[in-house]
């Protein structure tokens, strides 16, 4: 009984001390999930609609599909889960100043994994299309999971790197 109680502690405190970056990756998760279902239903209807000519217009397609998704949905689960840590708890203002701080830091992470996840999805997306092996959508779906994992590990390097989230 002791054991499970200790575990469950340090369990929680595990939780308290990664709880920033666990909400994080939930919202990246959560806008990239709705990202993917676009992208892979503008792949697939691209596909239907020019046929297999060209490709490479369609991964790119994709692409600026889902980014039309990820980056409004992200940015408005991010604020929901972190508006507190903008207010001063004293006067109940803005901390302005730890806004710009915080988003020049999200820019830049973004800048780096984003470069990540574009080029690797893209190329990806491409080979796939051409080996013709999946319909237009499974491989839409399967570049993105295998551009995802590349990304997500850029990001959660660099939020450490920046100290996006500092105690």
């Amino acid at each position: 009984m002791e054991r499970e109680i200790n575990n469950t502690s340090k369990l929680q405190c595990l939780y308290r001390r990664y709880r920033d970056v666990i909400f994080f990756n939930k919202n990246i998760v959560l806008a990239g999930l709705a990202s993917l279902v676009v992208g892979s239903i503008i792949t697939q209807l691209y596909a239907l609609h020019y046929g297999y000519s060209n490709n490479f217009t369609n991964s790119v397609l994709s692409l600026a599909a889902e980014y039309s998704v990820f980056f409004p949905l992200f940015a408005m689960l991010y604020y929901r889960d972190n508006k507190f840590r903008y207010l001063d708890p004293v006067t109940g203002k803005r901390n302005v100043d730890r806004i710009k701080s915080d988003v020049k830091k999200l820019v830049a992470t973004f800048s780096v994994s984003e470069l990540i996840y574009s080029s690797s999805k893209v190329l990806i997306g491409f080979q796939m299309l051409q080996m013709a092996l999946l319909a237009p959508y499974q491989a839409a779906v399967a570049s993105t999971m295998m551009s995802w994992i590349l990304s997500a590990a850029s990001i959660n390097v660099m939020i450490k790197v920046l100290k996006l989230f500092r105690k």
